[in-house]
């Protein structure tokens, strides 16, 4: 009782200690006073008596003391339980971010408000989280309901930690966005649907369609199964009407057969084509009467039908340039039996023919691009044999013709290898107007050659004539004088000069100078092939004035050098003439007219 006394600080100890003796001494006072009057007791008597009583003050004390032990034994353990539950919902929420420890010196009631006030927080988190996971799976439910898929398996714990959760709210979202994905596809292709049903006039045939037609975006079930019955549905009806369309252009190509037989009017074919535009069922049934109707007037015009036929069939050839020999292979096309098989021979003969062509067209189309370049090249090498088209030289001809002889020289052999390459393809002889395309190919540029070849002979054995008959005569030969169509007579009448512009000086020759025969000239040649263009022709006739004309100019006498004059002899002079200083040969290699100055 000393020691719990000594823990009270003060006079409050001092005072509860002195009231207790009080209290006690007046007790054993007020025991013994009526102890005495009641009893004759002796010594002995009273001691036993106040031990009695001592005995009852120390079960009393002793009854408040284990009253207390108690009371504080139960408080040690609902501190346990409640450290215990604690450390259980620290658990199951995955939260150890709490440690509580007990002080000696604090009050058992002060850590259990602690630990309570802790507890008090991870409940409302794990009921806050239990509540989350309640509305987290009425949605999930409520998706795979809808998806026709099962929910996810139940979490191994009670209480869900932040990432299962998380793991569940992504789940519900992913069902989410593929239901909203389904349902898209739904409207596109419900539009896609009904749209083909009403081309195609077709009323539905399951129960699934009728529901497509009748549901709307709100009541369809987008589950796995109802999305590949919608896509198969799709897929069937995308089938039908493209056979459909193949349908109705097979039909419409049939009928226009059948109206180039019969000579049908082109208003009826518009009108009819206006009046029956789409792949639907009506439409459909009355291409097929149209061709059931041209079909049975066919039958009772067969004659015209045929030579119908035989047009378009002539056409073709052309088309294909086919030779006699090509065209008399088809043996039918002057029968004079009209029938039906005959008819369906004619249209299998048709049908060859375009095929033909079609699976060909690129080599017709090169041919023919070949052909018009070649025929352009042998114009242009016919038309540089006429010599006079050097002097008419009007608007820059002559440079026209040489840059498209150059386009030619490129553009030609690129066709005609590509042609070749096309040929080569195509694995057989190709006849072009009963020709071998590709023998010709090459059977024209040896003949170009060879032709080349045979004018460039005679051009070559008639200069060298000219320069035999020049050099016996001393004069060009008659078959020459030609190119002096136009100009005034040299023989007779009154005294010429003609005027060479050479190196800025002008030369003039005279009548009354003897020429001497036996002067070597040098001929210039007048073919034009031989010049690749028209300045190459100013520099032939530029290198040949200068050789044979100016070589002597400068050293004749009796010819002033500021303008020197040369004077030649009329025509009859004798050959035999003599070579003297005075006299020049004359400039009669020269190809253009000089100018004459009388």
């Amino acid at each position: 009782m000393s020691a719990a006394i000594r823990d009270i600080n003060g006079h409050v100890a001092d005072h509860l200690s002195e009231r207790i003796r009080t209290m006690t001494f007046s007790l054993i006072s007020d025991l013994l006073s009526k102890w005495k009057a009641m009893y004759d007791l002796t010594e002995e008597e009273k001691d036993r008596r106040i031990e009695k009583l001592m005995m009852y003050v120390k079960g009393f004390y002793d009854e408040i003391a284990e009253s207390e032990e108690e009371k504080r034994v139960e408080m040690l353990n609902k501190i346990e339980h409640k450290l215990q539950e604690f450390y259980k919902l620290q658990k199951e929420l995955d939260m150890y971010d709490e440690i509580f420890t007990m002080d000696v010196k604090e009050p058992y009631t002060e850590f259990l408000k602690e630990v309570e006030k802790s507890m008090a927080r991870f409940v409302e988190e794990k009921d806050k989280r239990l509540e989350r996971l309640k509305k987290l799976l009425v949605e999930e439910q409520e998706l795979c309901l809808a998806l026709g898929c099962s929910p996810q398996q139940p979490l191994p714990n009670a209480v869900p930690s932040e990432n299962q959760l998380d793991a569940l709210q992504l789940r519900i979202f992913e069902l989410n966005e593929d239901k909203i994905c389904r349902l898209r596809t739904y409207v596109d292709s419900r539009s896609i649907i009904t749209n083909l049903t009403k081309i195609l006039e077709r009323e539905p045939a399951t129960l699934f369609e009728k529901d497509v037609h009748m549901n709307t975006e709100e009541s369809f079930q987008p589950t796995a199964e109802n999305m590949k019955k919608l896509e198969s549905l799709k897929t069937m009806l995308e089938k039908l009407h493209e056979e459909a369309i193949i349908k109705r252009e097979d039909l419409l190509e049939k009928l226009a057969k059948l109206w180039d037989r019969l000579k049908v009017d082109s208003s009826y074919r518009e009108e009819f084509l206006f009046k029956y535009p789409s792949i639907s069922r009506s439409n459909m049934e009355a291409i097929e009467r149209e061709i059931d109707r041209c079909e049975r007037q066919k039958r009772e015009n067969m004659r015209q039908v045929i030579e119908s036929a035989r047009e378009q069939i002539r056409e073709l050839w052309d088309k294909l340039t086919y030779s006699d020999e090509q065209r008399q292979q088809f043996k039918h096309f002057t029968t004079d039996h009209y029938s039906e098989d005959v008819l369906d021979l004619h249209e299998i003969e048709i049908e060859r023919l375009e095929l033909f062509y079609l699976q060909n067209q690129h080599i017709f189309e090169l041919a023919e691009k070949r052909n018009e370049l070649w025929e352009r090249m042998l114009h242009l090498d016919f038309i540089a044999q006429d010599k006079t088209r050097l002097f008419n030289n009007r608007g820059g001809q002559l440079l026209k013709e040489e840059k498209e002889r150059k386009a030619l020289e490129v553009n030609l052999p690129k066709v005609d290898k590509q042609l070749k390459a096309a040929l080569l393809e195509f694995g057989e002889p190709f006849y072009w107007h009963g020709h071998d395309l590709l023998q010709k190919i090459t059977n024209d540029w040896e003949e170009r050659i060879a032709v080349k070849e045979s004018k460039k002979l005679a051009r070559k054995f008639e200069n060298q004539k000219a320069l035999e008959t020049e050099a016996m005569l001393g004069s060009r030969p008659a078959a020459n004088q030609q190119k002096r169509k136009g100009l005034p007579p040299t023989g007779g009448g009154q005294p010429k000069a003609r005027r060479c512009d050479l190196a800025d000086r002008t030369v003039t020759l005279k009548t009354g100078v003897r020429t001497p025969v036996g002067l070597t000239r040098t001929p210039l040649s007048t073919s034009t092939s031989s010049l690749a263009s028209y300045s190459q022709f100013h520099e032939g006739i530029e290198r040949s004035v200068t050789r044979s004309a100016l070589k002597e100019v400068g050293n004749t006498p009796g010819i002033a050098h500021s303008s020197p004059t040369l004077v030649t002899p009329r025509r009859g002079t004798p050959a035999s003439s003599k070579r003297t200083p005075q006299t020049i040969p004359r400039l009669t290699h020269c190809r253009k007219r000089l100018p004459i100055n009388i």
